[in-house]
């Protein structure tokens, strides 16, 4: 979320300025009303599209795009305006997942016939995940560093899993499931057990560097 990025950026390296942009205004929205009730930290919301930033050439030191990128069917065309944008020897981060993220997730969903092809399915994360992440930074940056970290995310119990899942494009859900996390959370109570699931995903950070630009 914009919002979580752009104000956990603020808040630990008290930059003189921090602009969030997201495409979605529901999005933004949420994100100036957190922003208001941290009136010191300096950050701002921009509505507009990651392919084609509304900013300046070379306007920015550091340019972050973190769990977003594999939301493009072009990233790479998101990298490059991230170099257009950033200062000479400004900074990008990107970072990313790994192509099997959440599989325990997947499993679930098959295993409560919500959708029995659920680990068939085509990751979210294919067009820009742990794998790639690099390729696509030195398309149009200089890389700098690359880090894998594994994370694991538990979900509380059916209720909390439903949540997630209401919004989540990845499954075949049947009619009248996919939005209503009240109906899935029936559905897997009545079928499977109810624990905390444990999720883990491989999560990639690339620092890259903005290339000089020639005279």
């Amino acid at each position: 979320m914009v919002s979580t990025s752009s104000l956990a950026l603020a808040r630990q390296l008290r930059p003189r300025r921090v602009l969030g942009l997201d495409a979605a205004p529901a999005l933004i929205e949420q994100a100036l009303r957190r922003a208001q009730r941290l009136p010191d930290v300096p950050v701002s919301f921009l509505l507009g599209n990651f392919h084609q930033l509304p900013l300046p050439a070379q306007s920015f030191d550091v340019a972050v795009a973190a769990f977003c990128l594999y939301h493009s069917p072009r990233p790479q065309t998101v990298v490059a305006e991230m170099q257009r944008v950033l200062a000479p020897g400004g900074l990008a981060v990107l970072v990313t997942k790994g192509l099997d993220s959440y599989r325990e997730m997947d499993q679930l969903v098959a295993a409560a016939g919500l959708d029995p092809r659920a680990e068939q399915h085509e990751s979210l994360y294919t067009s820009a995940h742990s794998g790639n992440l690099a390729h696509l930074a030195a398309a149009s940056l200089d890389v700098l560093a690359v880090e894998h970290e594994e994370h694991s995310f538990t979900f509380d119990g059916h209720d909390h899993v439903a949540e997630y899942l209401a919004t989540n494009p990845k499954y075949d859900l049947a009619p009248g499931l996919y939005g209503n996390p009240g109906a899935l959370a029936a559905t897997l109570h009545e079928v499977l057990p109810d624990r905390p699931l444990t999720t883990k995903s491989l999560v990639t950070f690339v620092v890259a560097q903005s290339r000089r630009r020639r005279s």
